[in-house]
C-alpha cells in the first residue's frame, strides 16, 4: 500500500518586537565623592535594560539630601544607523512648538521616516511667552525659542540667543569618538544656498544685510518679524531688481533682528529660511512663513528661477559645526574633561531636579535626568551631587540642560510609542520646546514569514524596503546560533521541538559590522511531523475495514477520514468497516482525509488538510495463457512420431552392468569348451 504524501504548508507567525531585556545590576553600598570631597552619590539599585543599542539605567540611591530617582540612557553612536539628536516640532511653517516630550518623539519619527527613537530627555531652556517680563512670560517680542543656538537636521535654525551675546551650545559628532563634542561659537556669516530636494548644497553666496537693499553686487533677504504687538509685520519689498520669492516656505522665521529698537545694542539679525522660489516679481509684501532674496550678484541670479529650492542660513567660522547634524544649549558646565566645574550660584546650591548630557571616555553619549517630587520625598540633586554621580558613571564632560517641571525622560514601549519613566514634578509632563534622543535607523529589512519544523525555522526575509547599495551582509540569531541569509532566506536548525524562540537579525555594511537591523521577534519550533507508515486492509464479502499504522508521537493529528460515496468515516482507535452496496464491484475509489496541526490547535489557521482519492481493486480476473502460435497441430493422416526418450542416468547404470554380466558369462563358456577339447 502506498504511503499517503503530505502536503508541506508555510506558516505564518504573528511578529513581535522586544523591548528590551532588563538585567537587575546591584550596586549596593557604592558611594562616590565630589572633586571637592564633601558631596557623594550612592547607587542601592541598578536595572539596567537594553534596546537596540542602547542602555536604560533605572538607578534608585542617595545623598545626604534624601532619595534620588536617576534614569541614565547611554549609547556609542556611529553616525550611520545611530546618532543623538536635538529636535523641536514645527508649528505651520513660521515657528517651533511647545509639546510634551512623548509627543516630540512621536514627532521626529513621522519627519524622519525609517528611524525610530529610544529614548530622550528634554534639552534647552526656552521662552515661553510674550513680553518683556519674567521668563515665563517672555522677555522679548517673539515666542517659544530656545535661549540657545540649535542645529537641527544640519540646519543652523538657531545660531544667536536673544541677547546675541552667549553660544552656550555644544554639537554631536556622533562618530564614536572620544572627541564627540563641539564647542559652537564664531559665526562665520549668512548665506544663500541653492539645495536639491534631498538638502545638498549645489551651490553657496554671501549675504551682506537682512531688510535692507542690496550692494552694487551683493545680496540682501528680507523677512517678517514679529512687532510689540504680537503681531507679524508686512514687510513690503521694492526694487529694480528682480526679486526672487517664497511665498509658500517651508520653513522661514526671524527670531532675532534689529527692528527691534527697544533691544538697543542687543538686537540682531537671526533668520533662517527654506523653500522653492514660486514667484520672481519687482515688488511683493511679505508676512509670516515667507522670505525674499535681493540680489545683484551675476553668480547667483544666474542660478535663481521659479521652482529652484533655496535656504537661508548662517555658516559657522569652524566648519565641524557646519557637518555635524544636531546641536544644543545648555545652561552650565558640570564637568569638563574628568574635572568638576565650579557649580557655586543659587541654580546650583538648591537640590532641584535635573537634566544632563554628557560623554564617558570610550565616546559613550549619556543622557540623565534626576528626579525630584513636590514633598521632597525624591530630592534632588545639587549641582555637587550631580558631579559625584557622572563620577560613578565614567562621564568625563558634561553640561546640564533645563531643570524643574521640564525634566522628562521618556523610552520606547511595546506599542512604539512612548512611556515617560521618570517623576516629573508637575505630575506629568510639561510642555517643552526641544528634546535630546538616541536615535536608531531602522534597517527596512522585514521577515514575510517563517516555516517551522521540529527542529529549525526557516525565516524568509524581504529586502525590497532595505537599502542594498550600503547593507552588505544580512544574519539572523536564534538561540546563540547565528546564520547569514542567502537569497532571502535563512534557517536556524538543532532546536528543540515545541519551543518558543527570540530571534534578532543584524547587518553588515562597508564602514560597520554587527548593525542591529531592528528586526526582532518571537516564534516557536512545531510538533514532530505526523505520518501514517501503512494501511491494515482486509476485504471480505461486502465489508471494507481500514486501519493506518500512525506515527504521531506529538499528538498533532486531529483526525484521519475515509470519504467513500460522500459519507465520511473517521478512524477512532478501532478499524473503520465501510459496507459495499453490492458485491459485484470490481474496484471502489476513496479519498483518504488528514487534518493535523503542528502548532496551537485551538489556532484553526495553522491546521492542515490534506485528502489524497485512492483506488482500491477487489476482484482479479487471471486470464488463461494462449497457445503457442510458433507450434503446428499434427496432420490427421500421419501417425504420430513420438520421440525416442533420452536415457536417464540410472538407466544408463542398469544397461552397463548387463553388458558386463554378457561378457563374463561368454568367457565362462569359452575356457570350458577348451578343456574339453
Amino acid at each position: 500500500m502506498k504511503k499517503i504524501k503530505l502536503i508541506s504548508l508555510t506558516l505564518i507567525f504573528s511578529m513581535f518586537l522586544l523591548f528590551g531585556t532588563s538585567t537587575l545590576v546591584y550596586s549596593a553600598g557604592i558611594k562616590t565623592f565630589d572633586d571637592t570631597n564633601k558631596y557623594f552619590f550612592q547607587t542601592n539599585e541598578n536595572i539596567e535594560t537594553n534596546l537596540y543599542g542602547v542602555k536604560w539605567n533605572k538607578i534608585t540611591g542617595e545623598t545626604a539630601t534624601g532619595e534620588q530617582h536617576i534614569n541614565m540612557f547611554s549609547m556609542k553612536t556611529d553616525g550611520v544607523s545611530s546618532k543623538l539628536v536635538v529636535w523641536s516640532a514645527h508649528y505651520q511653517n513660521y515657528r517651533n512648538n511647545r509639546t510634551t516630550l512623548s509627543k516630540l518623539a512621536a514627532n521626529y519619527e513621522k519627519a524622519h521616516p525609517g528611524w525610530r527613537v529610544v529614548g530622550g530627555i528634554n534639552a534647552d531652556q526656552y521662552i515661553m511667552d510674550f513680553g518683556t517680563e519674567t521668563i515665563s512670560k517672555g522677555q522679548d517680542y517673539y515666542e517659544w525659542q530656545p535661549y540657545y543656538p540649535i542645529i537641527m537636521e544640519g540646519e543652523r535654525r538657531f545660531p544667536y540667543t536673544m541677547t546675541g551675546t552667549s553660544s552656550n551650545a555644544i554639537a554631536f559628532t556622533n562618530d564614536g569618538s572620544t572627541n564627540g563634542f563641539i564647542d559652537v561659537n564664531s559665526v562665520e556669516g549668512l548665506y544663500v544656498e541653492i539645495i536639491d530636494e534631498s538638502g545638498v548644497v549645489l551651490s553657496k553666496h554671501p549675504v551682506e544685510g537682512v531688510n535692507q537693499s542690496p550692494s552694487a553686487s551683493g545680496t540682501t533677504v528680507w523677512f517678517s518679524y514679529v512687532n510689540s504687538k504680537e503681531a507679524y509685520e508686512e514687510v513690503a519689498v521694492n526694487s529694480s531688481n528682480s526679486l526672487y520669492i517664497v511665498s509658500k516656505a517651508e520653513f522661514a522665521y526671524m527670531n532675532n533682528s534689529r527692528n527691534y529698537t527697544y533691544k538697543g545694542h542687543w538686537a540682531v539679525d537671526s533668520v533662517f529660511g527654506r523653500g522653492t522660489i514660486d514667484q520672481v516679481n519687482n515688488s511683493f509684501t511679505l508676512t509670516k512663513g515667507q522670505f525674499v532674496i535681493d540680489s545683484n550678484d551675476s553668480n547667483l541670479t544666474s542660478l535663481l528661477d521659479t521652482n529652484v529650492r533655496v535656504r537661508v542660513q548662517y555658516s559657522y567660522a569652524n566648519d565641524a559645526l557646519n557637518k555635524v547634524e544636531a546641536a544644543s544649549g545648555y545652561h552650565s558646565i558640570q564637568r569638563l574633561n574628568g574635572v568638576d566645574m565650579d557649580v557655586n550660584g543659587s541654580y546650583n546650591t538648591s537640590t532641584y531636579s535635573r537634566s544632563v548630557f554628557g560623554i564617558k571616555e570610550d565616546g559613550t553619549y549619556v543622557l540623565i535626568t534626576a528626579d525630584m517630587t513636590t514633598n521632597k520625598k525624591i530630592a534632588g540633586l545639587n549641582g555637587w551631587e550631580i558631579n559625584a554621580l557622572l563620577k560613578q558613571y565614567g562621564v568625563v564632560t558634561a553640561y546640564q540642560d533645563d531643570g524643574g517641571g521640564s525634566v522628562t525622560a521618556v523610552w520606547r514601549n511595546a506599542e512604539g510609542g512612548f512611556d515617560c519613566v521618570n517623576v516629573p514634578r508637575d505630575g506629568g509632563e510639561r510642555s517643552i520646546l526641544t528634546g535630546l534622543f538616541f536615535v536608531v535607523k531602522d534597517s527596512g529589512l522585514s521577515v514575510d514569514s517563517v516555516e517551522a519544523t521540529d527542529t529549525s525555522l526557516t525565516f524568509n526575509v524581504n529586502t525590497s524596503k532595505a537599502d542594498m547599495t550600503k547593507i552588505t551582509d544580512i544574519y539572523c540569531t536564534v538561540n546563540g546560533i547565528t546564520e547569514k541569509v542567502v537569497d532571502g532566506k535563512v534557517t536556524i536548525n538543532g532546536l528543540e521541538k515545541m519551543t518558543e524562540y527570540t530571534y534578532s537579525f543584524t547587518y553588515d555594511t562597508k564602514d560597520a559590522s554587527g548593525v542591529d537591523a531592528m528586526l526582532n521577534g518571537t516564534t516557536k519550533t512545531a510538533k514532530t511531523l505526523p505520518q501514517i507508515t501503512d494501511w491494515k486492509i482486509d476485504i471480505k464479502d461486502d465489508k471494507i475495514t481500514f486501519e493506518p499504522i500512525v506515527e504521531d508521537p506529538d499528538e498533532a493529528i486531529e483526525y484521519i477520514r475515509i470519504i467513500y460515496n460522500d459519507e465520511r468515516y473517521p478512524y477512532i482507535d478501532e478499524p473503520i468497516e465501510i459496507k459495499l452496496d453490492t458485491t459485484s464491484l470490481d474496484k471502489i475509489e476513496y479519498t483518504v482525509s488528514i487534518a493535523y496541526n503542528l502548532f496551537d490547535v485551538n489556532d484553526t489557521s495553522k491546521k492542515v488538510v490534506t485528502d489524497e482519492v485512492k483506488t482500491l481493486v477487489l476482484k482479479e480476473d487471471k486470464p488463461t495463457d494462449p497457445d503457442d502460435p510458433d507450434i503446428p497441430d499434427p496432420l490427421p493422416d500421419e501417425p504420430e512420431i513420438k520421440p525416442t526418450p533420452t536415457p536417464s542416468k540410472d538407466g544408463c547404470k542398469k544397461e552397463l552392468q548387463v553388458i558386463t554380466l554378457s561378457i563374463i558369462s561368454l568367457s565362462c563358456i569359452a575356457l570350458i569348451f577348451r578343456k574339453r577339447k
